[in-house]
């Protein structure tokens, strides 16, 4: 059970960066576009993102 939770959070957060690199890319990086994303998602940034 434990190992499946870790799954999903590991496939959100890959889902998450996915987004993130997509909007970064096709926004140049406005921060604008970028930030608010980021906002949205700060469940999702943590030490094992990086």
């Amino acid at each position: 059970m434990i190992m499946d939770e870790q799954r999903q959070i590991s496939e959100s957060q890959y889902e998450f960066l996915s987004q993130i690199l997509r909007v970064v890319h096709q926004s140049k990086g406005n921060s604008e576009v970028v930030y608010p994303l980021l906002q949205s998602n700060l469940d999702l940034l943590n030490e094992s993102l990086g």
